[in-house]
């Protein structure tokens, strides 16, 4: 609760944040797909908000860094499994394009979107 109250507090002016493209989009599909819900949702955004904080984003002179979670969304969308949905954050990765961030699901966990018994690979 902490993390997520901090950052939605943060302006951009007084305080550098991220701003989170497709984030309602995120919410909306989390909140429609019964094997995701609010809850899980906002435990995989507080995990990526941790990553980022930890990969120094915003200690790198920007105010305010953009992070595009549209590829998290359509996979939340369409995700069968609440096991599969929790490890997304495992299972993706930050790529810079053009002064953002992309979180990109790797192309092997989306393979798992309708599997609906997944578990991790144990390796």
């Amino acid at each position: 609760r902490e993390v997520l109250t901090q950052h939605f507090v943060s302006d951009g002016l007084y305080k550098a944040t991220y701003v989170f493209d497709f984030l309602p989009a995120y919410i909306a599909s989390a909140r429609q797909n019964r094997n995701v819900g609010l809850y899980r949702a906002l435990v995989v955004l507080v995990e990526l908000i941790d990553t980022l904080t930890g990969e120094g984003y915003l200690d790198r002179g920007n105010r305010v860094v953009t992070v595009s979670l549209q590829d998290l969304a359509d996979f939340t969308q369409k995700v069968e499994s609440s096991g599969a949905f929790m490890a997304v954050h495992v299972h993706s990765s930050l790529v810079s394009r053009n002064n953002r961030l992309d979180f990109v699901v790797s192309a092997k966990h989306k393979q798992y979107t309708t599997h609906q018994n997944w578990s991790d690979d144990p390796t």
